[in-house]
């Protein structure tokens, strides 16, 4: 792994320890959310040294939430049992409440897509909202429990709908139109059984699974689901425990062992691998690796971080290692 900048400050680098500054407009924020209620917020410079903002010392926030996603207008925070608010960052990097409220419980998925936000339980119920102009969260159509299938796995984002897959193979497409409405538009029972994980990069969708296998697709303008290539099992490394979408790439993680690939998904929906890393290049205890906007945050569970950028040819370029609070549940970016 290539490295141009490492330092370490256990004081100037250590969330919610020492000052606070401002930053720019159209700034990718990243809250910082504990279960204890500490909270901070900050941001990634283009030379990828990262400045905190805001603090907010134990109990600021509300304990143990569940979710807490990125949405247009603001970030919606949600507890399984059913508390719910919207906060805010504004251009000075300053996180404030904006909205509370009760929500049904034990929603299983939470999913952002455009302008509205989609929940579905494991029981079939869902519901659509969105967060207005003045933070306030909004509902805009609900479903009785039984209206969408039961135990989707994984309900994922893209720029042309929203794929719902459970791990039976049984899969569907679904669209939220202006008037914040859900449709269905696209089922099948034909995917693949066990996909253990599914990523959006806007406009294509990259399956894995554990075994190797994987393939590639994209929604159609008619929100169909579409695969534009398939690997049988073996073409992917077993057992990867992060995939993660960042720009045009994306980057590849197994934490038993610290091996790590990069690779791009073209126009036309084939993958190809760019970059490969074998065990001596990453350590083996990143617990969360959030793509900034320009770069990679990865952080283990003890506070220790490095910050990173993919250059053009897909190598991974660390940019400082560093120290932050331990043991954050939620790193989420926010975009201004």
């Amino acid at each position: 792994m290539k490295t141009h900048v490492v330092a370490r400050s256990l004081v100037a680098a250590l969330l919610l320890c020492g000052g606070v500054a401002q930053a720019q407009d159209k700034t990718n924020y990243l809250l910082f959310v504990r279960n204890d209620g500490i909270g901070a917020v900050g941001y990634m410079d283009r030379s990828g040294q990262f400045t905190q903002t805001q603090a907010f010392g134990e109990g600021s926030f509300a304990p143990d939430w569940s979710r807490v996603v990125s949405a247009e207008n603001g970030v919606l925070f949600y507890r399984a049992d059913g508390l719910a608010a919207v906060g805010r960052i504004d251009r000075n990097g300053q996180f404030t409440t904006t909205w509370s409220g009760g929500f049904s419980p034990n929603w299983t998925h939470i999913v952002r897509s455009g302008h509205d936000i989609l929940f579905v339980r494991a029981d079939g119920l869902g519901a659509v909202g969105h967060i207005d102009r003045n933070g306030v969260f909004v509902q805009t159509q609900s479903f009785a429990v039984g209206s969408f299938a039961a135990n989707w796995s994984q309900v994922v984002s893209t720029d042309n709908g929203i794929l719902f897959y459970r791990t039976d193979g049984l899969g569907a497409v679904g669209r939220i139109d202006a008037s914040g409405h859900f449709t269905t538009t696209y089922s099948s029972a034909a995917f693949a059984t066990n996909w253990s994980q599914i990523v959006s990069t806007g406009k294509d969708l990259l399956f894995y699974r554990a075994d190797g296998l994987a393939a590639v697709g994209r929604i159609d303008s008619a929100g169909r689901f579409v695969t534009t290539q398939s690997f049988p099992p073996g073409s992917f490394a077993a057992n990867w425990s992060d995939i993660v979408p960042t720009g045009r790439n994306v980057f590849f993680y197994r934490q038993s062992d610290g091996i790590a690939a990069v690779g791009q998904i073209d126009e036309n929906g084939q993958f190809t691998t760019v970059q490969s890393y074998d065990v001596s290049a990453f350590p083996d205890y990143w617990t969360t690796i959030v793509d900034t906007g320009n770069d990679l945050l990865l952080y283990a569970a003890d506070g220790t971080v490095e910050e990173a950028y993919l250059d053009r040819d897909g190598s991974l370029v660390s940019t400082v290692v560093s120290v932050f609070s331990d043991n954050w549940t939620h790193i989420v970016k926010v975009s201004q």
